[in-house]
């Protein structure tokens, strides 16, 4: 009778673990699902990218200047700022909006990443970025699909950059003067949030990877409403959003801390 008690249990535990795995594959699934079905448009309109775009192109054109200048701390900036353009660039190459980067999402990409691998060298990075200012041109380059675009850890270390200049931009009277900035930062961390979706760099099995997607789907969700606010000439809703988005960053870092 033991023995038969055993194997039950044993039955038990088996069959357990076999629902175990089949609810992680339909939540990762799912994830997958709610992260290449949703429409752009919903978390990060495109005039707000492309504003942003602009905005790190001058930055860029600034630490590249002069060769004199290009120090420690503007390499850093070149590297992760050429990182979020690639970004950017990815989600208005499938954006439902229509864009100027949308046909020349593949080139912007591809210049963006080696301006971001170059940063190190001014000469290279000179030439990277010259070459990147012509991919923006280009009306026609193919078509991207969702997939990890950037260096994670860069982008991770943008994330809070943007966040400072997001709460200066919505606190206080700056935010009737600051909207269209802060519109613009705040749909650049959702596009980062819907890219590092697809990204499994922090991951070592499926488990993590779900909370990955998770944490990453509520940062990306709470900046959308962040941004909702901030169209909506709302500053306590856009406040209100941005402490989720804080959330969100803080029970991601609990569990994905390097």
């Amino acid at each position: 009778m033991r023995s038969s008690g055993n194997k039950k249990q044993r039955g038990l535990v088996a069959s357990g673990a076999v629902t175990g795995v089949l609810m992680l594959a339909f939540l990762l699934a799912a994830a997958a699902g709610n992260a290449t079905n949703t429409k752009p448009s919903q978390y990060a309109p495109a005039d707000d990218l492309e504003h942003q775009v602009k905005t790190l192109m001058d930055q860029l054109h600034k630490d590249l200047a002069t060769k004199d200048e290009y120090e420690d701390k503007q390499k850093g900036r070149v590297e992760r700022d050429a990182n979020t353009v690639a970004v950017l660039a990815l989600v208005l190459g499938n954006h439902d909006q229509a864009n100027g980067l949308r046909g020349s999402a593949a080139a912007v990409i591809q210049a963006a990443t080696t301006l971001a691998e170059e940063s190190g060298d001014y000469a290279a990075a000179r030439a990277a970025l010259a070459k990147l200012d012509a991919a923006l041109d280009m009306s026609s380059s193919g078509k991207v699909k969702w997939s990890a675009v950037g260096n994670i850890e860069q982008l991770m270390l943008q994330v809070p950059i943007l966040n400072t200049s997001l709460r200066r931009a919505v606190n206080g009277r700056r935010f009737a003067k600051s909207r269209d900035k802060a519109s613009a930062l705040v749909a650049c961390l959702a596009a980062i949030a819907q890219v590092s979706i697809f990204d499994d760099t922090y991951c070592s099995d499926d488990e993590d990877q779900a909370k990955w997607i998770s944490f990453c789907v509520a940062m990306r969700d709470a900046a959308a409403g962040c941004n909702k606010a901030v169209h909506g000439n709302s500053p306590d809703g856009a406040k209100e959003a941005l402490t989720k988005m804080m959330l969100s960053c803080d029970n991601c870092h609990a569990v994905f801390r390097d």
